[in-house]
């Protein structure tokens, strides 16, 4: 259990959840609860999409992930293909099944996702910068998805265009890091070169940073949204001084987008 546990990536789905969560709040604000059972259906939808996205994931990588990742599940046997097939299904069956459930924008949604998740699983994953394009439209889409089970998406296009920069420059930089197993994708370190996916990277960063304050602008979310987007928008400026050690760069992104998550939520409950 503990192999399939992994394949979910039980932290990547929190995160997930999270996000669509501050995208409800900050949609709804103080009628969030009048939205109770929509919002469970929301997160029930967002962690099996997810685990189902992870899962096929690694099934798509198992090859590639026996020279980069041989310590993950499937490549080293702790989780069968035909385990990971049935968790894959199943959370496609709960996530199409309570998806029907929710308000029309949140279907549609969540199924424009899952037309992304698929295609980029089944040929854009080797597309290089367009995998990596879907992958942030993807991470964006919780935002969206969000609003939109509260019927109000168009207040969360703010906040899905910072995670979707965000995401773009992590998903590069992990292609960097992988760029001697990677042998069958055409990623952007090894079509432009590493400088190039580097500069990729910097732009990306650099975009998120100068919107950041575009939230209270708008007048989306509470000042307090202020206090920790510094600490978040400090901590991607400091990333960039790592990109010669990809690994690094990698966490420190995450690192960044966990801060910044974490501001969306201060601004939202403090609406």
């Amino acid at each position: 259990m503990k192999a399939y546990l992994e394949l979910a990536r039980p932290m990547n789905v929190l995160f997930g959840v999270a996000g669509a969560l501050v995208g409800a709040l900050v949609a709804a604000g103080p009628d969030l609860p009048e939205h109770a059972w929509d919002l469970l259906g929301g997160c029930i939808v967002v962690s099996s999409f997810m685990t189902a996205g992870n899962a096929l994931n690694d099934l798509t990588d198992r090859e590639i992930d026996r020279k980069n990742h041989p310590d993950r599940p499937l490549p080293s046997g702790r989780a069968s293909t035909r385990g990971a097939m049935t968790l894959v299904l199943l959370m496609w069956a709960i996530c199409l099944g309570v998806s029907l459930t929710l308000p029309p924008l949140a279907i549609l949604v969540a199924l424009t996702a899952a037309f992304l998740m698929v295609a980029y699983d089944l040929g854009l994953k080797r597309a290089g910068f367009a995998g990596n394009v879907t992958i942030s439209l993807l991470g964006g889409m919780l935002f969206l998805f969000g609003g939109a089970v509260v019927d109000e998406p168009l207040s969360t296009l703010v906040l899905f265009l910072l995670a979707f920069l965000a995401t773009v420059a992590r998903e590069v930089v992990k292609d960097i890091e992988d760029i001697r197993g990677d042998t069958d994708r055409d990623t952007l370190p090894k079509t432009m070169g590493v400088p190039r996916a580097r500069a990729v990277v910097t732009a990306a960063v650099v975009a998120a940073v100068v919107l950041s304050p575009v939230p209270l602008l708008l007048d989306l979310l509470h000042p307090a949204y202020a206090y920790v987007v510094v600490a978040a928008d400090a901590m991607f400026l400091f990333s960039l001084s790592a990109l010669g050690d990809p690994r690094r760069a990698s966490l420190l992104l995450k690192s960044s987008m966990a801060v910044g998550l974490t501001a969306f939520i201060a601004g939202g409950v403090m609406t």
